[in-house]
């Protein structure tokens, strides 16, 4: 719901309210009695004015950082010369109706004008797209029909790193944040007119850029006039491409510009070292860590493939797999943990932590996906696809992530 018809309905619903307030108006500045049922009545429509009114400051907000993200775009667009074409807002149902970034790309009114212009115009300005659906939910892969040429078809898109922890849009080009970097707790029972313990919580202020994660693609015009061709290319491909380099940067980071410092080069996460142990008694100890130390609660783990296939073909003593007969889906959780499987995480070490709590992505700019002419492109009837996104990760609390190494 758009803040404009939320603002409808609270008018309507503070207009219903003052009628019945009419109604029991005793004409000298007081009210008749009034039934008991009316007045929970009242009551009720009193809670919802409030929460309409708190779904309004919100839509407020996100409103005027969308305005000062499309001062930021104007800007650069009017630095770097492209002439884009004018982004219409799109309607609440057919924004939500777009579930992936390909299809939101090929439903926009400027790819429509774009592909249905005269061919003496199109090439002499660049298409500018900011989709506003972003990679990180399940129904955001739309599984591919038939294709033609060398298109390759993918398979079910597995839980990634990004759609574990929260995702805040901002307006900053640099973030700040504290990190709670301290938690002594000295609690306990005192005895009267004694001296009471001192506990120590200490945070340390943070700052990380927003940077830039971008790839390109060249493509045909013919695959710009094809809908269905051009929806699944961008989101078997070019969208692919670019989530697998966020998921890296939040993994691997160096946290030196231009990369974003990444969860495995965090000082002072926690380590847990297999040694002897087996691999789930390791992830087990690795929990427990995070438990007893970091005061949180793990919510998953991320993987090599290879060491997930090494625990899914555990077997007990008599040949029977722990994880589940080969014939049927096994569990797909390890101590009740979602496992994001990933090659971007070195085998042999696994991440466990509390991505939901104790982490955060902002993101400046929305996923944006931009068409225009590199270098021979015109020659040869080509375009080239830009897809980038601008954003940071914070880390609240390191002792909530522990490593667990030497699988």
């Amino acid at each position: 719901m758009t803040r404009k018809q939320i603002l409808a309905e609270l008018a309507a619903k503070r207009d219903a309210l003052q009628s019945i307030f009419a109604t029991f108006d005793d004409g000298a500045g007081g009210y008749k009695e009034m039934p008991q049922s009316v007045i929970e009545d009242i009551k009720a429509r009193n809670t919802e004015l409030g929460d309409l009114a708190t779904k309004a400051a919100e839509a407020e907000t996100i409103d005027d950082i969308r305005k000062a993200n499309e001062v930021e775009r104007e800007a650069y667009l009017k630095a770097t010369g492209i002439v884009p074409f004018p982004l219409k807002t799109q309607d609440a149902d057919e924004e939500k109706a777009c579930k992936s970034v390909g299809e939101g790309f090929v439903k926009s009114a400027e790819y429509k004008d774009f592909v249905s212009g005269p061919n003496g115009s199109r090439g002499k300005q660049q298409l500018i797209v900011e989709v506003k659906t972003t990679m990180t939910t399940g129904a955001g892969w739309v599984q591919a029909t038939l294709r033609s040429d060398k298109h390759v078809l993918t398979g079910t898109r597995p839980v990634r790193l990004l759609d574990l922890m929260p995702l805040t849009s901002t307006t900053r080009d640099t973030m700040s944040w504290m990190e709670e970097t301290t938690f002594t707790n000295n609690a306990a029972a005192v005895a009267e007119n004694a001296q009471k313990p001192e506990s120590a919580l200490a945070y340390t202020a943070r700052t990380q850029p927003c940077e830039v994660i971008a790839t390109t693609l060249p493509v045909t015009e013919q695959q710009l006039d094809a809908d269905s061709s051009m929806m699944s290319l961008i989101d078997d491909r070019l969208a692919l491409q670019l989530e697998l380099a966020r998921e890296n940067e939040y993994l691997n980071g160096t946290g030196v510009t231009p990369r974003l410092l990444g969860y495995l080069q965090k000082p002072s996460i926690q380590t847990q070292a297999k040694g002897a142990d087996n691999t789930p008694t390791a992830i087990l100890n690795a929990i427990t860590k995070i438990r007893w130390t970091g005061y949180a609660e793990p919510d998953a783990i991320v993987m090599h493939p290879n060491d997930w296939v090494q625990i899914r073909t555990l077997q007990d003593t008599t040949g029977n797999f722990v994880f589940g007969n080969p014939a049927v889906a096994g569990p797909e959780t390890v101590w009740g943990m979602r496992p994001v499987i990933s090659n971007l995480i070195t085998e042999g070490t696994a991440l466990v932590g509390d991505f939901r709590m104790y982490s955060e992505a902002f993101e400046r700019w929305g996923v944006r996906l931009d068409v225009g002419y590199v270098g021979d492109d015109f020659r040869y009837n080509r375009r080239t696809l830009r897809i980038e996104v601008r954003e940071c990760l914070a880390i609240y609390r390191a002792e909530a992530y522990c490593t667990v190494t030497g699988i």
